[in-house]
């Protein structure tokens, strides 16, 4: 059976680490309460901060002839490419346009034809444009980020790949440790190790997805990597 992380199982570990349980102490009705929150509010602020990891996935979506928008999925926090299928294949990735050329350099929007563009507005669940407006139904294929889930039940396993669980297992410490007074030099230290090993899962990351395309010094400054 592959070993997992659940919720509790993160919280007893942190609330030992910063020390405010002992080695064999189980926490609190309340400590597993009060660390539900903290965790669930450290995985929403991964959706601001670059996180990809396993929330990739392809959403599919049928066009229909003469509308030029459509709604991503209610959990998108951004959606990378996309690309058009008709009736007998896949077709090449759309070419994605910046809002400029969307609004400024398209003098008629309402072209019909296959899509050949993308425009994608970045705001809460992506709204997503296509030029030139279908003619016809297609299947309008788009790779999305998915919001990382809370998670609710005790038992349910952290959705987040397991280079992730470290980082935030010592994130959850540091800030359970500012909330139970632990103090504060431990607390930098914590803090200090928190951000170090975001800082490692994100290299691999971002290594994973760009392979030797780019040199290690292309992001020799993390700063904007923490979260």
């Amino acid at each position: 059976m592959a070993w997992t992380q659940t919720r509790n199982n993160i919280i007893a570990r942190a609330l030992r680490i910063c020390g405010v349980i002992s080695v064999n102490q189980t926490p609190t009705a309340t400590q597993y309460s009060n660390g539900a929150d903290a965790l669930n509010a450290i995985l929403a602020s991964l959706d601001n901060s670059g996180y990809r990891g396993s929330q990739i996935d392809k959403t599919s979506v049928a066009t229909v002839d003469g509308t030029t928008s459509y709604q991503s999925e209610t959990d998108t926090t951004d959606i990378m490419m996309g690309y058009m299928t008709d009736s007998s294949s896949d077709q090449p990735p759309l070419t994605t346009m910046t809002q400029e050329q969307y609004y400024g350099n398209l003098d008629d929007k309402d072209d019909k034809g296959l899509p050949t563009h993308i425009y994608i507005e970045n705001k809460e669940d992506p709204l997503i444009f296509l030029y030139p407006t279908p003619d016809a139904i297609y299947t309008l294929n788009y790779i999305r980020i998915k919001k990382v889930d809370s998670i609710d039940n005790p038992a349910e396993s952290i959705d987040l790949e397991k280079r992730w669980w470290e980082p935030i297992t010592f994130r959850l410490a540091e800030d359970l440790g500012d909330e139970y007074n632990v103090p504060e030099e431990k607390i930098r230290r914590l803090f200090s190790k928190a951000k170090a090993l975001v800082k490692d899962a994100k290299k691999l990351e971002f290594y994973r997805q760009k392979g030797n395309e780019i040199s290690q010094s292309a992001y020799s400054d993390m700063s904007n990597f923490d979260i």
